[in-house]
């Protein structure tokens, strides 16, 4: 009987959430102007309010160097195949870390490939990982049930950092709470890594949403709260029911959930945090994306982990092109750069890209253990 009820609650359960189509980017109008797609993207109605400043700048900025017919030819190419074979190679090395003989090995090894989860569905909210948009919404909802980020809440949240990014009053990231919380000394540094912080925010943040409060910024429009509320309740019905059947089936269900995907997950907090720190930390607050955001360099693997958000600049600078020709990017932004040094420009060496993770994490650390300071640890460098 208890069976039963599962089996019949999961159609609903499966046609509410179907039914919460991430918002739609608008496109826009005119023959494929990459600018003013990539304006329209950051201004869209859903985020913005008469007050809002200009969000271009920097993309303005960029497009003195990098032709925009280029970076048009890399934001149209979005494919179902790399993205399908993405999604694969990210399965397949998960399932490759799960076999490993040793178990201790074997459960660092998919905590680390899990970490991983969450730039999944960052891709998929920028609806360029897959040609097909339904191919998107199903995996956004996909890796965000696997990490606690509901889809479409961070949809909102995260168009809100793209769009103010570096603006301590308008990022989502700079506001004060326990997802994004200043680092200023090693206990702080330690607990951000911890992952707890984000643990508490992500329940305490689903649950909120579930009973109708949602007091963040970027959610005053009532389509977007009605959108995050209902998603937050078919989550939370949806972990009510996994967690139901781990517990009526712990020998079978529940020890494989725990072992593939609840342990790992929380082990997996450190990695990602590790990895999330560079994005912006200990850059400008400015709105210009050269001055907040940097690129860094790294291994074959782990940046296809991360669906190669190590270009993380040049994603900010063209959030259109899909993952996989971000490296193009890159590449196009260096030739613009030194085309632009030997003419006897200077005032590009801030897009050059930082050195790799691990130096980044010790920069940061020592940092924070110089004596007190002014600037702490989120002065620039």
């Amino acid at each position: 009987m208890r069976y039963l009820t599962v089996s019949t609650l999961l159609p609903f359960v499966v046609s509410g959430l179907t039914s919460i189509s991430l918002p739609c980017l608008p496109r826009a109008n005119g023959h494929h102007d990459i600018f003013r797609r990539t304006t329209t993207v950051l201004q869209s109605s859903t985020l913005t309010t008469e007050e809002d400043p200009n969000p271009v700048a920097s993309v303005k900025a960029l497009d003195e160097i990098v032709p925009r017919s280029a970076i048009l030819e890399l934001s149209k190419s979005k494919s179902n195949v790399r993205g399908f074979l993405q999604f694969l190679f990210h399965a397949s090395t998960f399932g490759l870390a799960a076999t490993i003989p040793s178990p201790p090995i074997s459960l660092l090894a998919t905590a680390f490939v899990s970490s991983f989860y969450f730039q999944g569905l960052h891709e998929m909210v920028h609806r360029t990982a897959f040609r097909w948009k339904a191919a998107n919404h199903v995996f956004a909802h996909f890796f965000g049930f696997l990490c606690l980020r509901p889809a479409t809440h961070y949809f909102y949240y995260h168009w809100q950092h793209h769009k103010f990014t570096g603006n301590p009053k308008l990022d989502s990231e700079l506001q004060p709470g326990l997802l994004d919380f200043p680092i200023d000394n090693f206990i702080g540094y330690a607990l951000y890594l911890s992952g707890i912080p984000f643990w508490i925010d992500a329940v305490s943040t689903t649950v909120k949403h579930a009973f109708g409060i949602c007091p963040e910024e970027y959610l005053k429009r009532d389509q977007a709260r009605r959108q995050v509320n209902t998603e937050a309740r078919i989550y939370l019905l949806l972990y009510g029911i996994v967690a139901s059947i781990a517990i009526m089936a712990k020998e079978t269900v529940g020890q494989h959930l725990l072992r593939l995907w609840v342990v790992p997950g929380i082990l997996g907090q450190p990695f990602l945090r590790f990895y999330l720190l560079a994005e912006h930390r200990g850059r400008k607050k400015s709105p210009l994306i050269y001055e907040n955001t940097r690129s860094m360099k790294t291994n074959w693997l782990y940046r296809n982990l991360a669906w190669n958000m190590p270009y993380h600049m040049e994603h900010h600078a063209w959030p259109t092109v899909p993952f996989y020709r971000l490296s193009d990017a890159h590449t196009l932004l260096v030739q613009g750069i030194n085309e632009a040094k030997q003419k006897g420009e200077t005032k590009y060496s801030e897009f050059m890209e930082n050195k790799g993770y691990i130096s980044f994490n010790i920069a940061f650390l020592r940092k924070l253990l110089r004596p007190r300071t002014a600037l702490a640890a989120e002065g620039t460098f």
